[in-house]
């Protein structure tokens, strides 16, 4: 599923044809659902660079609803890796992030930029925000204050990194949050809120179809730039 939403051959996806076929072997003998084998490609890097771009998804979705957006920030240099959060039980989001952050981290990454949609970037903004977090930047997409655990809000005084706070100012009460976001993170040297016209939400807001995505794709490639310019 990941190599046809995100429009690439089987062949150039993260993952060989060998191990599709083992896996494929798995689900078939029912030893993992479906879910825990799209985990298998999603856990897998795209790219490489000294830049990692850790990305969160929305609820209701999981990492492949950032596939058409992978190969681009590959394609600008970036080592990436879109997350499954796991909304399961008694969970923290924020720790998802966490953990996908130590990852690229231990694969080399010297940078890392945080980037997620609605409840992935309550969940990016909230991880920033905690001590030694790994993230040297952030932006949230449509992100509300607080879900399943984690808590962007609160969180937001403690980010001392560059942050981008995106929203469509018809989106519910998402500009709103977006604005209290920022205006709590104090401590970041710099808090920006972007409020785009119309009503599109989290990744919605990024195809090259939607008016906004110009400006929403130039605010994230700008937050990364000034990362990887030390800015």
């Amino acid at each position: 599923r990941w190599a046809n939403d995100a429009g690439v051959e089987l062949e150039a996806a993260p993952i060989t044809p060998a191990q599709v076929a083992e896996i494929q072997a798995l689900v078939d003998g029912g030893t993992i659902n479906d879910r825990l084998a799209r985990q298998v490609f999603d856990g897998v890097l795209a790219g490489e660079g000294a830049t990692a771009v850790v990305l969160g998804h929305e609820s209701g979705q999981d990492a492949c609803d950032w596939a058409f957006y992978v190969p681009d920030l590959v394609e600008a240099g970036n080592l990436v890796l879109a997350v499954d959060l796991n909304t399961v039980g008694d969970r923290r989001l924020d720790l998802d992030v966490a953990a996908a952050v130590a990852e690229v981290r231990a694969r080399g990454a010297q940078r890392v930029v945080a980037v997620g949609a609605s409840m992935g970037g309550t969940a990016a903004v909230a991880a920033a925000g905690a001590p030694g977090s790994g993230i040297d930047a952030v932006a949230s997409l449509s992100a509300p204050g607080s879900f399943l655990g984690a808590d962007a809000l609160a969180a937001a005084p403690a980010v001392t990194v560059p942050a981008v706070f995106v929203a469509a100012e018809d989106d519910g009460d998402a500009a709103e949050d977006a604005r209290a976001m920022a205006d709590a993170a104090t401590a970041s040297p710099s808090a920006e809120v972007i409020v785009v016209p119309g009503a599109h939400h989290g990744t919605r807001m990024l195809p090259g179809t939607a008016e906004e995505s110009a400006e929403v794709r130039g605010a994230i490639d700008a937050l990364i730039a000034s990362v990887q310019d030390g800015g």
